[in-house]
């Protein structure tokens, strides 16, 4: 006897229905339909008899004529499901299906959907499968467009969307929404009903990971529904994640199995790809919010920066470090990104009542330096994401917003801010062993709105700014000069309140000078130029003048040229450049093209081999006629030798390729018995002090702040005349506490010294104005490249002597005396208001 399965009352139905539409005449191609009715039922009951299918369901049928290239027919209203008293027993231990991916051809999801759409005897579905593509498609790809169009909850609360990874991730709720509307058409792709279950699993993790985000912003959405309906905004992933729950939770009652693995597989591998990605940003924030609550305890900030170090992001550091987009409507709660959003509000309701950001950004920017070792502005700016509709409201709102504007820091870069093209033009006179350049800066501005272009140079040493102009409607304007209080002010005045056009030079300390310009007009050019007088060193060195610090980009394509001129000698062109030689008016000129490099960070010089005359004279048109003639008199080379020598070495990362070079410095400049090394750590606990030069090695790590090194070396410095401190170090944003130590100390009466300053990794540097100003402290600033930092020091440690004497108009030359340029003048002009800047501002002002 044949053995038969046993058919459900819907399997039945479903074969007939099967059989009504397959033994249509048009399809049967002159075959008699009875005996394509025979064959077709001895087939299936073969088929599930050797299956093992004792009781042959709906979803069997249809997998099974699936096999066989055949597709079971949907009626248009599925029968009610009966009462579970008249529900067939299946029976237990059947063997499972191969695998859990639905069959070809089969339409898993039909039931699901019916479902959705309220068919009869499902309760708690929802009403209108209408009202589910609303929900889990429309309203989050909308909220996603008006976002990316008018960046409007970056505007008003955070960002949810800071970068191309967040986009994809918000974009996975409308697609998981589409693909199960889309997979209950009988021309679905088979391979989207296969991902189906995992699309659906991930757009639920995406969907509740924003719905969390925006929870805290639920009582002002409900109200905000009010108010043009915006406050469905916020309000899109909580109910997207409703739509797709219940979806989910139809598929599983509709596929079982097969569906409920790798939905819940879905869901836990895009949360914790969520939870993976956004942690190290959650806790930077919490870092930044220990760093904020340690306020000068140097303890507490090298925990904070440890714990960042170890569990941070970097990325999201740097983003802290500028302003955020997002309003104070929540209290003080707004953020630059999810991230920072959740941080805070778990900050807030673990008690505190501050935010990170609420420390504007000083306390990131501090910690990006104690955590990375170099200054957040040395790199670019996160991305500003603007919105795509470009109105006059956008604009206004200053996405890049510089809060730094008219200030004395160089601060943050400025998205859209550029240089676009740098000259420099250097002039050689032999017989005052003069040199003097003009750098012609040209910035670029691509946004909507005026900005300031500030940036912060390194001195030749030696030299000096001795001119400035600024172009004004295209017509050059000279620059005057008077107090830095009284600069400032006059700039402040025109630059913030007027918003006209001036340049602002000022000179923090020895070695640099804060240029600042405003306005780059929007979609504009701002040109201006700053001449600089340079002594030639002994060693026939002559350094350029190179940017250290800047708050605006440098692109690849901006040309920078080169272009030196000698009276008389022999020119060398820096390493890395390709020089063209001529001869320009009967004096050698070389030519060239600076790379970024060149005029940027440590800088480049080029070489000058000439012989200056023993007395030079030139007339100063400034000065009283009794004065009027400026002489100078050339001595024998001054070679400053110390009696005592305190070396510190900063122990930043920056200066870690530096290491050999330092050692072999301080092994061959030591002094027996009379110098010692400070290696400062991350704590002013862990300051390193020696006393034997020969044995150490300092381990780099992070940013180090020498504030307190510098304190114990002027301390150890004391009775010791003659004494010198080489402070060797890359930059240093240190922390104001560390700086008022230094500043009371050096205020006391301690004995005169000589700074000898070497940034062999430059960068903002707030340590150095200490030491300006102050008549008991020489500083000596010194450029360094190469390996043999010794040898710099050395080059350094010999000036050329002599000595300048004023003339009354008219009075003759000294006899043998040559004539030069003005830029004599300039330069006894600077070393006198120098001189009397000690004992006299004033007169060293006039």
């Amino acid at each position: 006897m044949t053995k038969t399965a046993d058919w459900t009352d819907s399997a039945r139905a479903g074969l007939e229905r099967f059989f009504e539409v397959r033994l249509n005449p048009g399809r049967l191609e002159g075959a008699d339909p009875a005996d394509l009715r025979y064959d077709l039922e001895r087939h299936l009951e073969e088929e599930f008899v050797r299956q093992g299918v004792q009781l042959v369901t709906l979803e069997d049928l249809r997998r099974e004529l699936a096999r066989m290239g055949e597709v079971l027919p949907i009626p248009e209203d599925l029968p009610a499901p009966l009462p579970a008293s008249d529900q067939p027993s299946a029976p237990q231990n059947l063997p499972e299906p191969a695998g859990w991916l639905p069959t070809p051809g089969v339409s898993l999801t039909q039931k699901a959907m019916n479902q959705l759409g309220g068919g009869p005897g499902e309760q708690g579905s929802l009403s209108h499968p209408k009202w589910f593509l609303f929900l889990a498609v429309i309203m989050p790809l909308g909220t996603f467009l008006f976002e990316i169009l008018t960046r409007g909850g970056a505007g008003i609360f955070f960002d949810p969307m800071p970068d191309f990874l967040h986009h994809l991730l918000v974009l996975l709720v409308p697609l998981a929404g589409l693909a199960f509307w889309w997979s209950h058409k009988p021309d679905a792709p088979e391979k989207l009903r296969r991902l189906l279950p995992w699309l659906l699993g991930a757009g639920l993790a995406s969907a509740g990971f924003y719905a969390l985000c925006f929870l805290p912003m639920m009582p002002l959405a409900l109200f905000g529904i009010l108010w043009f309906g915006l406050g469905l905004l916020p309000l899109a992933p909580f109910f997207a994640f409703l739509a797709l729950w219940r979806a989910g939770t139809l598929l599983v009652r509709a596929d079982g199995a097969r569906a409920k693995s790798p939905l819940r597989w879905g869901f836990r591998l895009t949360a914790l790809l969520i939870l993976l990605w956004q942690l190290p940003g959650f806790l930077t924030y919490v870092g930044i919010h220990r760093a904020a609550r340690a306020g000068a305890d140097a303890v507490a900030w090298a925990a904070a920066t440890g714990f960042v170090r170890t569990f941070g992001s970097e990325d999201t550091l740097l983003r802290a470090c500028y302003p955020g987009r997002g309003s104070s409507l929540l209290g003080s709660a707004s953020g630059k990104d999810p991230a920072s959003w959740l941080a805070g509000w778990f900050q807030l309701s673990s008690g505190s009542r501050t935010s990170p950001w609420d420390e504007s950004q000083t306390v990131s920017r501090e910690l990006y330096y104690r955590v990375t070792g170099v200054p957040f502005n040395d790199s670019a700016r996160p991305q500003s994401h603007r919105p795509v509709i470009d109105t006059d409201f956008n604009r206004q709102r200053n996405w890049s917003s510089d809060g730094d504007r008219g200030g004395t820091k160089v601060a943050g870069r400025i998205d859209g801010l550029s240089l676009a093209e740098g000259r420099m033009d250097w002039h050689c006179e032999q017989a005052s062993g003069l040199t003097w350049g003009e750098w012609t800066l040209t910035f670029d501005n691509t946004t909507g709105t005026p900005e300031e272009a500030r940036c912060r140079i390194a001195l030749p040493p030696g030299g000096f700014v001795s001119r400035v102009t600024l172009w004004v409607n295209g017509q050059p304007e000279e620059a005057a000069y008077s107090t830095v209080a009284k600069v400032r002010a006059a700039y402040q005045s025109v630059a913030v309140v007027q918003r006209r056009d001036p340049v602002l030079v000022t000179q923090p300390d020895a070695g640099s000078v804060l240029v600042q310009a405003f306005p780059v007009p929007a979609r504009g050019q701002l040109k201006t130029r700053i001449t600089f007088t340079v002594p030639a060193a002994t060693d026939a060195k002559v350094w350029l003048p190179s940017i250290v610090e800047r708050n605006f980009e440098l692109p690849a394509a901006a040309t920078h040229p080169l272009w030196v001129q000698a009276d008389h000698g022999t020119l060398t062109l820096p390493d890395g450049v390709q020089p063209h030689a001529a001869v320009e008016a009967g004096a050698p000129t070389v030519t060239g093209t600076l790379p970024g490099a060149l005029f940027t960070g440590r800088g480049s010089f080029f070489t000058w081999t000439h012989q200056p005359a023993e007395t030079v004279y030139a007339d100063d048109s400034f000065a009283a006629p009794e004065n009027r003639r400026v002489v100078r008199t050339l001595g024998a080379p001054e070679i400053f030798q110390p009696k005592a020598i305190a070396w510190v070495i900063d122990t930043s990362a920056p200066l870690a390729a530096h290491g050999p070079a330092i050692q072999a410095a301080v092994a061959a400049l030591s002094l027996p018995e009379q110098t010692a090394v400070f290696l400062p750590g991350d704590a002013p606990a862990e300051l390193q002090i020696l006393t034997d030069p020969g044995k150490f090695s300092p381990g780099f790590a992070g940013g180090r702040d020498n504030g307190p090194a510098l304190t114990a070396a002027v301390d150890w410095l004391r009775g010791k005349p003659g004494s010198c401190l080489i402070w060797i170090h890359g930059p240093q944003p240190g922390s104001a506490a560390s700086r008022s130590a230094l500043e009371q100390l050096l205020e006391r009466s301690v004995a005169p010294f000589t700074l000898v300053d070497v940034p062999v990794a430059p960068g903002e540097n707030t340590l150095g104005p200490a030491f300006a100003g102050l008549s008991r402290i020489t500083t000596l600033p010194v450029r360094h490249a190469g390996q043999d930092l010794a040898a710099s020091l050395r080059a350094a440690f010999q000036q050329r002597g002599g000595s300048f004497t004023t003339q009354a108009e008219g009075t003759a030359p000294p006899e043998g005396a040559v004539k030069t340029s003005d830029s004599l003048a300039r330069w006894f002009a600077r070393t006198e208001a120098g001189r009397l800047a000690l004992t006299d501002p004033a007169a060293a002002s006039a």
